[in-house]
This record gives structure tokens, sequence and C-alpha cells, in this order.
């Protein structure tokens, strides 16, 4: 199954990726702690954290994979313990910050077209308004 993209990702997964990366390794008891009432948590978190395998056997994670999380696993002879601990990747530091910066961006221009463009023009119009009044 390919790995999620940058696309599909909700605003959930950005949460769950900003707490990830606020704790540093996280287990999936405090993940279950933090988020009670989310019962997608464990499928949310295979997602976030597929990785592309190798095509040949033993089909090892492709180290420089594009998963925004790190599961914590040990491999020994062609198997996989996984220990539920977590961690950001680069790659998800990266998204989550691009994230950031885009909503930053977006609660700028919507206080510019929601609350100073419209201060603004009632502004000139209260002006021109007693200019026009002061003519007459």
């Amino acid at each position: 199954m390919p790995i999620l993209p940058v696309s599909e990702l909700s605003d959930i997964d950005y949460e769950v990726l900003k707490y990830i990366a606020e704790m540093k390794i996280v287990s999936i008891d405090e993940l279950k702690e933090r988020f009670p009432n989310m019962n997608s948590l464990k499928y949310r978190l295979e997602q976030l954290a597929r990785v592309e395998r190798s095509k040949t056997p033993p089909y090892l994670p492709i180290v420089h994979s594009r998963n925004y999380i790190r599961e914590h696993y040990y491999h020994r002879r062609n198997e996989f313990t996984y220990f539920g601990f977590y961690q950001i990747s680069d790659y998800g530091q990266k998204v989550l910050d691009d994230y950031a910066r885009s909503n930053k961006s977006q609660k700028k221009g919507s206080f510019r077209e929601h609350i100073l463009f419209p201060l603004l023009i009632s502004a000139i119009t209260a002006i021109v308004g007693f200019i026009i009044g002061r003519l007459v």
C-alpha cells in the first residue's frame, strides 16, 4: 500500500504529528491518553508510520522513506518486533512546519479580509460622508 500523500492528511493527523513532535518519543499508551476519543488512532499511526520497503527479501524498510513518523522496532531473522514507541521523522517535521506556516499565512489573510479592510472602508465612508455633509 502506498504512503499517505500530504494532500490527504487531515487536521487530526496534524494534531497527532504535532503531539509526537513535542514529546520527541511517545508511547502508544501516551497517545491513547492524549487522544482518548479517537477510535481511529491505531489506523492513523499505521498510515503515518508506513514505510517503503525494499522489493527483495527480507523486505527491509528503506531508510530515506517519506513516512511522517518512525515506529521503533527490532529486526532479527526476517522478524520485526515493534515496541509501540513513535517519534517524528525528518520528513514529518518538514510537513508539520509547512502546515504551520501555511496556517499562519491563512490567518493573516483572514485578518486582512475580515477585519482590516472592512474597518478601512468604514473609515473612508465616514470621512467622505463628513466632507460631503460639510459641503452641502
